[in-house]
């Protein structure tokens, strides 16, 4: 990392950064890399402002989101708290490493009282989101900024829903002007680019509130200008009559030239007669088209041959007249195209603008404001003329220290509101003798929310506009950097350090030399691996069509990756690992996977882990509509209001609400005569299952008419028992759509007429989305995008989504002072070609940014893979700075799980003996576990899931029958197996007869005779690794002991060649541990896969191989 330049900056030494960042005595500018303890370090300047006597109230410290503001007020309140109760000694040491400095005795008293005087200051302590403090801020002033004094802020659900219900307001009024708008719009996007369109440009408020002034007539002009044009750009039918005007062209010499060209080869004779032919004309404009066409190409560029050598014999001028010519009608084509560009941008802006106080009105209406209008309102109160002063001295009196989290996520607006508040600190004593200090921390290196209007550039340019400020003002200033990374281990941190060691990547972060990150962990380990990218399986030309399904296969390759990285997340955790971060095996909770966009990738790795029973926590958003839960409580909705919707009844019927399966479905629906209604209200008396059905179904149906929204499914979940249902066949996962579900219901109901058919209407149109809470989720495998990742970290960080380069799908480029909508690439019209490559440029900078923040997550260990195409990737994708990187470190690819991989940094020791995956988080025990289970569905494949079920039961006997005399051993099985319903009769007896053969084998004969032991708890440290487990069988003679374990969750290998990796890691683990019990005795090992059963011995020299 590069020191920024600053009035004085610092460097390692003493007093150390973070006692000089948070000096209560000078306005502060910190750089913070990823894991420099940023939130630490301005918990303790909010510490150390009070310590220096600064009331609570006087304290304003403004974060990016309300998680943030909660974390550092609850580090404060702690150290606080440990201050009032803490021992002399120990508060005098806190003391001192806080402020570099010993405290006197007043300063320990005065350090003990801070909780109680936080705790009783009016408000405590002001550390807000930033749109919290604006809402403050204009529920204190509200006639000032002439809002309502009860106004209500909106949540982005209901901003989104309303601002629909506008646009479709203005595209289906009555106005001509808007019918004219559309048109032109019309020319040039379709109905299905349209709404895409429009998000574009509403979906950019403040942006858009930029341009709205006199109807966005000065942005137009400004427009205007910046595509060459005059102010007032005339029609296109103008510029054409100006381009054939006489005077605006060589007519003697094009006529010579034409003549000479009608005398050339063919194709310089038509270009001469379209010239001739236009010079004749008396009409020139309708053929100005055609011949332009001699000149330039369909894409208005100028031909590469223009004449030719036969008509330059006669006319040796004819290329200086024909290029002049062409290079005038370029000049004619751009204007016209640039032009063009001005109306359809013109048109689109005033449509968004129309749609913007269409929606302005319906919150006024509303006495609402959104998000976003918190922000413009407070910024503009706090520059209002003649009011602004007024505001600005009642909070001059009441603010002595602004603190700012995420500088670098900071939008224009919300500085300007920083800069109001904070511009009479620096300009004199204002209210208030006090030195008054900002305090910004940011890192513009993890600057990733674009979208949310953040750039950059600003945090370098606001520090150098406060430096100017505060230094004019005589006043002390420090810009500190921290670059010790308190988070990561040294291989990481180096890893991270050679990606964005080339100029292009370093450039990108915005620094200007190679990052030079510092490890506080020195020597702990740290590893990088990289995988190979799944490639898409060969087609086979002759392949007949295969339908979807096969998209999930094993030929897809983010099937095929997920499948992988399960396996992989599988062995982690039954490694027995220890992290050297945690100093405890490897959890599930260590482990983070991070992807740039959620799909396709997340649902095929949730998928394959819940198959693995591995626990996941899920998408970290959840989209409520896309919940099975909800689904088959929406489906119940839509057929209480309309009882002919076979389609939903069918859905309700088969959910656990219900409960029918596929075969009395067909029964009930099959040949029927009218709706699947009425055929159940006339089959009720056949079955008690259809009675059941019509009884619930009817009583559901009776309460549509009368019950709210909440009311009805609060009743059908809670009295008649829906959740307990629903949970008992989709697992505990249900629990929360379902709540967010009731929430929705009682949301709709303050807001609107609570009507089941408009609650279904508007959950349809708002497609709401839930923000889970990963942090609660510590015994699950977390997986969420990047962006959400923001300020988290785990031990170990899985990247697949590497190889794929996002297109620049944007059209709507927002300029200086003005909007342009670009719709395809115009190469003729500059002013497009700019905006659309410093678009292009700001995205591929913002993903290397991405990048850096996805990298410095990861405190242990770091995984990066990746899925492509036919094709490789992309040269500037991560996957490929991936491989350059850890090649100019010196690796080369090795064989790994199929294909190549990479590894860099420290590699881990082999693991103890594999146990079963740690549970995912303990909870109370729900009531289905205290009544019978409901009937599993069956697998159908009789090669897959029977065959493991057989193999289990095998399993199960011949651990129970060996402790029994040989002649009770048959009945004993017929017994144990006699609970296998799943299994026919004859199968079952087929399992007891092959039980019963293992036990007989003289080769098995040694395990199951006299002296034998079964479940056999083993523990004890092997090379200073903890080793623990149990082992099926266990032999002990006096000079051999045999040791075996059973195997039934697969297939059976031919030989000890073929058994997994993972296998002979924990048999050789068990070898090695009871050589130590048993010196002087041989141990041997072997596996009992039961599903064949066969016993595979395993050589000493195959286990030395994998031994601890």
């Amino acid at each position: 990392m590069v020191e920024p330049p600053g009035t004085r900056a610092m460097s390692e030494g003493r007093p150390n950064r973070a006692q000089i960042a948070s000096d209560p005595a000078q306005s502060v500018w910190v750089d913070a890399s990823a894991g420099s303890g940023k939130t630490r370090v301005l918990s303790e300047r909010v510490l150390r402002l009070l310590l220096a006597g600064t009331p609570p109230n006087r304290i304003l410290c403004l974060t990016f989101t309300k998680v943030a503001a909660a974390e550092m007020a609850a580090r404060v309140s702690d150290s606080l708290a440990g201050w009032s109760r803490a021992a002399a000694s120990d508060l005098e040491r806190q003391l001192t490493e806080l402020t570099g400095a010993a405290p006197n005795p007043t300063e320990l008293r005065q350090a003990r009282r801070l909780f109680a005087t936080v705790l009783e200051a009016p408000g405590g302590l002001r550390i807000e989101t930033i749109h919290g403090f604006a809402e403050s801020l204009l529920k204190r002033f509200p006639l000032e900024a002439a809002v309502a004094p009860h106004f209500e802020v909106l949540d982005e659900r209901t901003a989104a829903l309303l601002l629909a219900g506008a646009q479709a307001r203005v595209l289906r009024g009555p106005d001509d002007e808007i019918r004219t708008l559309l048109a032109e719009v019309a020319l040039h996007a379709d109905e299905t680019r349209f709404d895409d369109l429009m998000r574009q440009l509403t979906g950019n408020p403040l942006r858009l509130a930029a341009l709205a002034e006199r109807q966005g007539a000065r942005a137009l002009a400004a427009l205007a200008r910046q595509l060459g044009l005059p102010d007032r750009v005339p029609e296109d039918a103008g510029f054409q009559a100006e381009a054939v005007a006489e005077g605006a062209f060589d007519r003697p010499a094009l006529a010579r030239v034409a003549a000479a060209l009608l005398q050339g080869g063919a194709k310089d004779q038509g270009t001469g007669e379209a010239i001739a032919r236009w010079l004749a004309a008396t009409d020139r404009v309708s053929g100005f088209a055609a011949y332009c066409r001699a000149f330039l190409t369909t894409k208005s560029e100028i031909r590469k041959k223009l004449i030719h050598k036969e008509a330059l014999r006669l006319a040796p001028d004819g290329n200086e007249i024909m290029s002049a010519e062409a290079n005038r009608l370029h000049a004619v084509a751009a204007q016209r195209r640039a032009a063009e560009l001005h109306r359809a941008s013109a048109a689109l802006l005033r449509l968004g603008l129309k749609v913007a106080e269409v929606y302005r009105q319906e919150k006024h209406r509303r006495a609402a404001l959104d998000y976003d209008d918190l922000i413009l309102t407070a910024s503009a109160l706090l520059r209002r003329p003649g009011i602004a002063p007024w505001v600005l001295y009642k909070l001059d009196g009441g603010l002595e220290h602004v603190l700012i989290d995420e500088a670098q996520d900071t939008n224009a607006e919300q500085w300007r509101i920083v800069q109001a508040l904070t511009q009479e600190f620096f300009a004199g004593q204002g209210a208030s003798a006090a030195r008054r200090t900002l305090f910004a921390v940011g890192d513009p290196k993890q600057s990733i929310f674009s979208f949310q209007g953040a750039d950059p550039r600003a945090f370098h340019r606001l520090r150098a506009e406060f430096a100017r400020d505060i230094v004019a003002a005589g006043l002390p200033w420090q810009e500190v950097p921290l670059a010790t990374s308190y988070r990561s281990a040294p291989p990481i941190l180096q890893f991270v350090d050679a990606v964005f060691s080339e100029p292009a990547a370093f450039e990108a972060l915005g620094e200007g030399a190679p990052l030079r990150h510092h490890a506080h962990r020195r020597g702990a380990p740290g590893l990088i691996e990289l995988w190979s990218p799944e490639s898409p399986a060969a087609k086979d030309a002759a392949a007949a069509w295969q339908p979807p399904l096969s998209q999930e296969g094993d030929d897809n390759p983010v099937e095929r990756l997920a499948a992988r990285l399960t396996r992989q997340i599988g062995y982690w955790l039954r490694s027995g690992e220890v992290l050297p971060s945690t100093g405890r095996p490897i959890g599930p909770g260590d482990i983070l996977v991070l992807l740039r966009q959620r799909q396709p990738f997340l649902d095929a790795l949730v998928r394959r882990m819940k198959q693995a029973d591995l626990p996941i926590a899920g998408a970290d958003r959840m989209c409520i509509g896309e919940q099975l839960a909800v689904m088959d409580l929406l489906a119940l909705a839509r057929f209480a209001l309309l009882p002919e919707d076979d389609l939903s009844l069918a859905a309700v019927l088969k959910s656990p609400l219900v409960g029918l399966d596929d075969a009395l479905l067909f029964e009930l629906a099959h040949g029927r005569p009218g709706s699947l209604w009425q055929a159940l209200l006339r089959r009720r008396g056949a079955r008690p299952e259809f009675a059941r059905a019509a009884e619930r179904l009817s009583r559901w149906l009776g309460r549509a008419d009368q019950a709210p929204p909440y009311g009805f499914f609060a009743e059908l979940l809670i009295a008649d028992g829906g959740r307990h249902d629903l949970v008992a066949r989709l697992g505990p996962d249900a629990n929360d759509p379902l709540d967010e579900l009731l929430s929705l219901a009682l949301h709709y109901q303050r807001h609107w007429a609570p009507s089941l058919q408009g609650f279904l209407a508007w959950l349809a149109g708002s497609d709401p989305e839930v923000k889970r809470d990963q942090e609660q989720r510590a015994q699950e495998v977390r997986v969420m995008t990047v962006h959400g990742a923001k300020g988290l970290q785990a031990p170990i960080v899985v990247l697949p989504d590497t190889c794929r380069v996002p297109v620049l799908r944007q059209t709507v480029f927002w300029l200086d002072g003005a909007m342009l909508w670009s719709p395809r690439a115009e190469p003729s019209v500059p002013a497009a070609v700019a905006a659309r490559e410093a678009q292009g440029t700001a995205a591929a900078r913002e993903l290397q940014r991405l990048l850096y923040v996805a990298l410095t997550r990861a405190q242990d260990r770091l995984l990066i893979a990746g899925w492509q195409g036919r094709s490789e990737p992309a040269a500037d994708s991560w996957h490929s700075l991936a491989v350059a990187t850890i090649q100019r470190l010196g690796r080369r690819a090795t064989a790994f799980d199929g294909g190549p991989a990479w590894r860099f940094g420290d590699e881990p020791k082999a693991g103890a003996s594999p146990g079963p995956a740690p549970p995912a988080a303990l909870a109370a025990a729900p009531d289905f576990l205290r009544r019978p289970a409901p009937p599993e569905p069956e697998p159908t494949d009789a090669a897959g899931g029977d065959r493991y079920r057989r193999g289990r039961v095998l399993h199960r006997l011949v651990q129970v029958l060996p402790d029994l005399p040989p002649p009770q051993r048959a009945a004993a099985a017929g017994r144990l197996l006699a609970a296998e319903a799943a299994f026919s009769a004859a199968e079952r007896q087929r399992l007891a007869d092959e039980a019963l053969a293992v036990l007989a084998d003289p080769a098995f004969s040694p395990l199951f005779g006299p002296g034998s032991l079964a479940e056999v708890p083993l523990a004890g440290l092997v090379n200073g690794r903890t080793i623990l487990g149990q082992v099926d069988r266990l032999a002990v003679g006096a000079e051999q002991v045999q040791v075996v374990d059973f195997k039934s969750d697969r297939a059976a290998p031919r030989d000890a060649g073929g058994v997994p990796v993972a296998h002979l890691r924990q048999m050789a683990a068990y070898v090695a541990l009871l050589t130590r019990m048993y010196p002087g005795r041989t141990v041997s090992a072997a596996l009992l896969y039961t599903e064949a059963p066969r016993l595979i011995a395993l050589p000493a020299t195959l286990l030395a191989a994998h031994s601890p």
